[in-house]
């Protein structure tokens, strides 16, 4: 009888456990984007963004604009013995992996705004005054983009996560069987 309610013990924290794990990696990888590196036997940290000359300065955490990316981050499957964590995020990928991203952009007709043009002088040799421009129109166009996205890894298969949820599923079972052997 007494072997009967260890045994209902265990298969209650056999029947949660993968929920619970799924909830582990969801906050291990959430943890990512706080210390901005990849930890697996040890902390890989991210490489920095490029510095942005002429705009404000962007003190944010890297993969980090809206938050969007970061929230994402859920259970996209679970089972009696398994779990997956995922997101839906379109350039989640290219920023996990990294890779080249090789494209061509349209860039369709706009007007710019008011500024200053330098003085300058020609080829020919005319020189031209320092003129200010009211408004004018930039032509459509296409531009081809090349880039290489460095890898910022945040989601997949690590030594560390596995050593955590290894330890928590130690600990569920050892709480387990002590109810069990407190009931006696």
């Amino acid at each position: 009888m007494d072997d009967l309610k260890l045994f209902d013990n265990i298969g209650k924290v056999l029947d949660h456990l993968p929920v619970k794990c799924a909830a582990i990696a969801v906050n291990f990888t959430k943890e990512r984007f706080r210390t901005q590196n990849w930890l697996d036997k040890t902390p890989e940290p991210w490489k920095p963004r490029k510095r942005r000359t002429g705009r404000k300065s962007d003190n944010r955490a890297i993969l980090t604009k809206s938050g969007r990316l970061r929230r994402s981050i859920r259970r996209t499957g679970i089972g009696s013995n398994y779990f997956e964590i995922g997101t839906d995020v379109e350039y989640a990928k290219i920023h996990n992996d990294g890779g080249n991203i090789d494209n061509i952009q349209n860039i369709k007709s706009h007007s710019r705004c008011e500024h200053t043009r330098k003085a300058y002088a020609r080829k020919d040799g005319k020189k031209i005054k320092q003129q200010r421009i009211k408004k004018y129109t930039v032509k459509a166009y296409k531009r081809h983009i090349r880039y290489t996205m460095p890898k910022r890894q945040f989601i997949g298969q690590s030594d560390a996560l596995n050593k955590r949820m290894f330890d928590f599923i130690r600990q569920d079972f050892i709480s387990a069987i002590k109810k069990h052997i407190k009931v006696k």
